[in-house]
């Protein structure tokens, strides 16, 4: 009997509550005027001009994640060439290589960490000594004129992508017995022996018109140096057995990149408005975008905008990959660059910016510069577009402004305010 009375008792609670919830969640809008109620506006533009120009030096140094070599070409960009130059020091202090030490030889191992490009072509290296001066502290400009800096050739040979993880490159012997010869004072230390030996020039063959090919280094890696083998004389005068000897490419070593472009198939439209844009890393081409149409929204009553999402489709390469990730910086008045109010510290991974392989699109979100720029607290419109990481990545794309009935197209959702 009280289990019976509890049960009713529950039920009765239960539907007394339900009487109580309230049926509609919008109540008081019946006595909202329609005029004073926020309507979310959702439009797309895509009356913007676009062009290219050419990218302005990048800077590198021992600090990148990678030094490249190689060559890549296409007949929409034109070749892109990477060159470096890297220190190469003793192992240890106070070296001697022994009585009358003879050369047997020479190697220097490349650890690879990747490849870019067509990884079935070849690529004629070439290695020299160099006369450069190279501060392990310093950062250097891509576009930095080497010519003059360039000393004896120590070694040419020439590879294809295959399986192997470290790069073998064989070395004159001249070059190993200039090693050899040198005095106690020079391989006392680290600071006499790169006074008389700088550093390695690596080039490679730029003459090809193929597709070509880059490859990323690991100079830091313990698989990546400079392996000399030599014997002596005994007091007999016969040779003893054969001694190595290893000289280090490590994180103490000053190293840089230089990049050298040839756009030439860009130059009829370089700095000219037209239906595609041409964006590639290394300190190649960037695109610029005019925001101009939307100064005129600055007549308009206040607006809260919500989102602005700038779609800009792609064109893929059958050889070369595409950037990941794009990047988006003001072009100001005062001649400084900076990036678009989104891409702060903290709120990157707001601004986007990658790459949709299935949709073929870049997504970058610029809710904040588009407010600033309509609210008048932003003044500049023009923005520039290049690869996120171009320091090290020779990655290239065609951006469609036009080209196919694809245009850049800004999405924006907003509300006027009364």
């Amino acid at each position: 009997m009280q289990k019976t009375i509890l049960l009713f008792v529950v039920v009765g609670l239960m539907f007394a509550f339900s009487s109580c919830e309230k049926k509609d969640k919008s109540a008081g809008l019946e006595i909202q005027p329609d005029e004073n109620r926020l309507k979310v506006v959702h439009v797309n533009l895509d009356q913007f001009v676009t062009y290219t120009s050419r990218s302005e030096a990048v800077k590198t140094s021992k600090n990148n994640t990678s030094i490249l070599l190689g060559s890549i070409y296409d007949d929409n960009f034109g070749r892109t060439s990477a060159f470096m130059m890297s220190q190469y020091r003793l192992s240890s202090d106070n070296v001697s290589f022994g009585n009358n030490p003879q050369i047997v030889s020479i190697n220097a191992f490349l650890d690879i960490s990747g490849i870019d490009g067509d990884s079935t072509e070849t690529l004629q290296f070439k290695i020299f000594e160099t006369t450069f001066d190279i501060d392990p502290d310093s950062a250097y400009a891509s576009n930095i004129d080497l010519s003059t800096y360039v000393g004896d050739l120590v070694g040419a040979e020439s590879f294809k992508a295959d399986s192997f993880n470290v790069m073998q490159i064989s070395l004159l012997n001249s070059f190993g017995q200039k090693i050899l010869d040198a005095d106690q004072e020079t391989l006392k230390n680290n600071d006499n022996f790169l006074s008389e030996f700088k550093g390695l020039y690596f080039t490679v063959d730029t003459s090809s018109t193929t597709s070509g090919v880059i490859w990323r280094y690991n100079l830091n890696s313990a698989l990546s140096y400079i392996l000399l083998k030599y014997t002596n004389t005994d007091a007999d005068g016969n040779p003893t057995d054969t001694s190595i000897f290893k000289l280090q490419f490590n994180e103490n070593s000053g190293r840089f990149n230089q990049y050298i472009q040839n756009t030439s198939p860009l130059d009829p439209v370089m700095g000219q408005e037209n239906t595609r844009a041409y964006v590639s890393g290394l300190g190649g081409t960037k695109a610029h975008v005019s925001l101009s149409p939307m100064l005129s929204w600055r007549d308009s009553t206040k607006l809260m905008i919500y989102k602005a999402e700038l779609l800009i489709h792609a064109e893929e390469s059958s050889v070369f990959s595409v950037p990941n990730s794009l990047l988006m910086e003001v072009d100001d008045t005062d001649d400084e660059v900076k990036f678009v109010d989104d891409y702060l510290p903290g709120s990157a991974n707001n601004f986007g910016g990658k790459y949709d392989s299935e949709t073929k699109t870049y997504s970058m979100v610029i809710t904040r510069h588009i407010q600033n720029l309509i609210n008048n607290n932003q003044n500049d419109s023009l923005l520039w577009i290049y690869p996120y990481a171009q320091i090290t990545n020779p990655y290239r794309v065609i951006l469609s402004n036009g080209e196919n009935d694809l245009n850049y197209t800004l999405k924006i959702t907003y509300s006027k305010l009364y």
